[in-house]
């Protein structure tokens, strides 16, 4: 499986934040085929789709002025890798800086 992806920044806007993060330096054997995201620190996870390998993308539908705590993973035919850090982050009109953790 990958290892670890490094977040390297979130984005608030509105109703959605933009993800900027370096590829894992190890892809565990097999190419990565995908990113997975959370906005709660990694209980559940999302797949991408369409499914990409870019390292920047937003995530939608969200609620301003609702903190969430962002992770992402990358996924290959091994399996899921690991999380990366965290960063928080608050979707609101008017955008503010991030929270990094």
């Amino acid at each position: 499986m990958p290892s670890s992806p490094t977040l390297l920044s979130v984005t608030p806007g509105d109703r959605e934040a933009t993800l900027e993060f370096a590829a894992p330096p190890s892809d565990g054997g097999s190419p990565i085929t995908n990113y997975q995201y959370s906005t709660n620190d990694g209980a559940t996870w999302t797949a991408r789709q369409p499914a990409s390998t870019a390292t920047s993308f937003t995530i939608g539908d969200l609620v301003n002025g609702t903190t969430y705590r962002v992770r992402i993973r990358a996924a290959n035919l091994i399996g899921d890798g690991v999380a990366s850090n965290a960063i928080t982050v608050r979707p609101q009109t008017g955008s503010t800086p991030p929270v990094q953790v």
